[in-house]
C-alpha cells in the first residue's frame, strides 16, 4: 500500500511518491506523462480526463471542462452536460479518480493520499476538496499548504541522499501556477517547517497571462479583418492553446519574438508578437504578484535582513519577465544578496516542487503516525518532523450591534498559527425568539459582511418557549491543524447542541 502526494492543479496535475531510498518520485500517467492536464470531457463512452480531453474538446467545446480548481467553493458555478449539472467538486473529483486509477495500474494500491492546497483557501475550499477526493474513493485523505509542500521539497528533498538537513532559515515562497497565486513566508528550524503568514490571489495564474495574448491578438484580427473571434467558442479553444504554446515560446531565453498565424471564417492574419509586447502587456499582473509579496512581508512582521531565501515554484515562473521580478525582489530583501544571477532554489523543479513535497509531507504523517510509507521508513529522520500552518483568512461571526446591523466579530485573526480554537458567549435578540442562526464567516470586512464569506451556519431550532431576551449560546469554533473549521453551539440553559462543519449556506445538526 503507498502513501502518494497530489498536486491537484488549475491546468495541470501530478502525483509523486517516495522511492525505496526516501525521495518524491514524480510518477507517469497511463500516457507516459508526468503532468496529467486538468481537463474534462463528457463522451459518448463517458468521462475522458487529462491528454485525450484535451484533444477531444477541440471539436466539442461546449463538452468540456477546464480549470474548475477557480471557482471551487463558487456555489453559483457548475456546468450541465446533457442535462446533467456538474460542480467544480465533481470535476475535481474525476480529475482525482484518474490520477489514482493510473498509479494504482502502474505501481499498486494506495491507502493514503495528500492533496496539496493553496495556502490562500478557505475552510470550505479545504472541505470541498476532501469532497472531491472522496467521490473519488479516496477514502484516507489528508491536505498540505502548497507553500509548505515546496519547502518540505527545499529543505528535505535534496538532502536525505545527502544525509544532511538544510540550516535554519526563512524563505518567501513564491508560487505562480497556472491558475493561482500563493505566498507564504516559511520559517524552518529543527525539523519544524512554520507558516508565519499567507496571502495570494486566487485569481492570477498563468492562464491570465495567456487571456492577454488572445486578447491583443483578437484586437489585431478585428482591426485588420473587421471579424470578432472571441463570441466562438470552438475557435477560441484553438486559440487559447495557441496563446500557451506562444508563452511558452517567449519564455524559452533565446527567443524574443514568435510569429502567429490566425485563419478564421476565411479571413488571414500573420502577426508577430515581441516578447517586449508580452511583457508590457501583462506587467500589471508582474506588479501584482510583487505588491502581494512585499505585502506579505509586513504581515509576517519580518526585518527585511532576516529572509534568507526566496524560493520560486509553479510552472508560470519560468516565464522572464517572472524571473526578473524575482531577480529584483531578491536583490531588495533577502539577506546578504550579492549573485543576482544565481538561483539558489534552482535544485528543485518548479512544475514537481509541490508533489514532490506532498509525497514527503505524506511520509512525515506515516512515520509520526507509527505506520509505514512506500518507502519502508528508508529515512527515519522523517519521523518527528513537524509543520505548523496559519488561517490566511480571519475567522469571525456575524452579530447585531447596537443599530441592530450585522457586523463581522473577528475571534481569529489571520495569520494564527493553527490548530486555533475560541469560545464566546452570543445573546437572543428578540423576546420568545424560536431559533437561532449562527453565521461563521471568513474575510477581514467588519462593517459588512457579504453572502458569499459566509462558510457555515449553524442553527437550533425548537428553543424552549417565552424564551427571554438576551438567553446566552455559548460558541466553540475550532481550526483543525490542516485549516479544517470544526463549530460547535450549545444554549446554556436548556443544553440543546446543534455543530456544523464548513458547508457553505448548509446546516448540519
Amino acid at each position: 500500500m503507498y502513501t502518494i502526494g497530489i498536486d491537484l492543479g488549475t491546468t495541470l496535475s501530478r502525483v509523486a511518491v517516495l522511492d525505496d531510498k526516501g525521495r518524491p518520485e514524480i510518477m507517469e500517467n497511463a500516457e507516459g506523462e508526468l503532468m496529467t492536464p486538468s481537463v474534462v470531457y463528457f463522451g459518448e463512452e463517458g468521462v475522458i480526463v487529462g491528454r485525450e480531453a484535451v484533444v477531444a474538446g477541440r471539436d466539442n467545446p461546449e463538452r468540456v471542462v477546464r480549470y474548475a480548481k477557480r471557482w471551487l467553493g463558487d456555489s453559483q458555478v457548475n456546468w450541465e452536460i446533457d442535462g446533467t449539472f456538474y460542480s467544480p467538486v465533481d470535476i475535481s473529483s474525476f480529475i482525482l479518480r484518474k490520477l489514482r486509477d493510473d498509479f494504482v495500474r502502474i505501481r499498486g494500491p494506495v491507502s493514503r493520499a495528500v492533496i496539496s492546497v493553496p495556502a490562500h483557501f478557505d475552510a470550505n475550499q479545504r472541505r470541498l476538496t476532501m469532497e472531491a477526493a472522496l467521490q473519488a474513493d479516496i477514502t484516507q485523505v489528508d491536505l498540505v499548504n502548497e507553500p509548505v509542500a515546496s519547502a518540505l521539497m527545499f529543505v528535505i528533498g535534496e538532502s536525505i541522499e545527502a544525509q544532511a538537513l538544510a540550516a535554519d532559515q526563512t524563505l518567501v515562497v513564491y508560487d505562480l501556477g497556472g491558475g493561482t497565486f500563493d505566498l507564504s513566508l516559511v520559517r524552518y528550524n529543527d525539523k519544524k517547517v512554520s507558516v508565519i503568514a499567507s496571502t495570494g490571489d486566487l485569481q492570477l495564474g498563468g492562464i491570465d497571462w495567456n487571456e492577454r495574448i488572445v486578447e491583443q491578438l483578437a484586437l489585431r484580427f478585428v482591426a485588420a479583418h473587421g471579424l470578432d473571434f472571441r463570441t466562438d467558442r470552438k475557435f477560441m479553444t484553438s486559440m487559447d492553446e495557441r496563446a500557451e504554446q506562444a508563452k511558452r515560446s517567449l519564455s524559452t531565453p533565446n527567443v524574443t519574438k514568435q510569429k502567429v498565424q490566425i485563419k478564421y471564417l476565411g479571413r488571414e492574419l500573420v502577426t508577430v508578437i515581441q516578447r517586449s509586447e508580452f511583457e508590457e502587456w501583462t506587467r500589471d499582473l508582474v506588479e501584482r504578484t510583487c505588491l502581494l509579496t512585499e505585502q506579505l512581508i509586513e504581515d509576517g512582521g519580518t526585518e527585511l535582513v532576516d529572509i534568507n531565501n526566496l524560493l520560486v515554484v509553479g510552472g508560470s515562473t519560468r516565464m522572464p519577465m517572472i524571473r526578473e521580478a524575482v531577480k529584483v525582489l531578491r536583490e531588495d530583501h533577502l539577506k546578504g544578496w550579492t549573485n543576482p544571477e544565481f538561483d539558489p532554489t534552482s535544485k528543485i523543479s518548479p512544475e514537481f516542487a509541490v508533489a514532490q513535497g506532498a509525497a514527503l509531507y505524506g511520509g512525515i504523517l506515516d512515520n509520526n503516525s507509527g505506520g509505514t510509507t512506500s518507502a519502508e521508513l528508508a529515512d527515519p529522520r522523517l519521523s518527528g518532523f513537524v509543520t505548523t500552518i496559519v488561517n490566511s483568512h480571519s475567522l469571525g461571526i456575524l452579530v447585531r450591534n447596537e443599530d441592530d446591523e450585522l457586523i463581522n466579530h473577528i475571534v481569529i485573526p489571520r495569520n494564527t498559527p493553527l490548530p486555533a480554537a475560541v469560545r464566546l458567549n452570543v445573546v437572543t435578540y428578540r423576546l420568545s425568539q424560536e431559533r437561532i442562526s449562527l453565521r461563521i464567516v471568513e474575510g477581514e470586512e467588519k462593517s459588512y459582511a457579504k453572502d458569499e464569506n459566509v462558510v457555515c451556519v449553524c442553527s437550533i431550532s425548537n428553543l424552549p418557549a417565552g424564551l427571554p431576551l438576551g438567553s446566552v449560546f455559548e460558541v466553540s469554533l475550532f481550526y483543525e491543524a490542516n485549516g479544517l473549521l470544526q463549530v460547535i453551539a450549545k444554549h446554556s440553559e436548556s443544553g440543546l447542541l446543534a455543530t456544523a462543519s464548513v458547508q457553505r449556506n448548509q446546516t448540519t445538526s
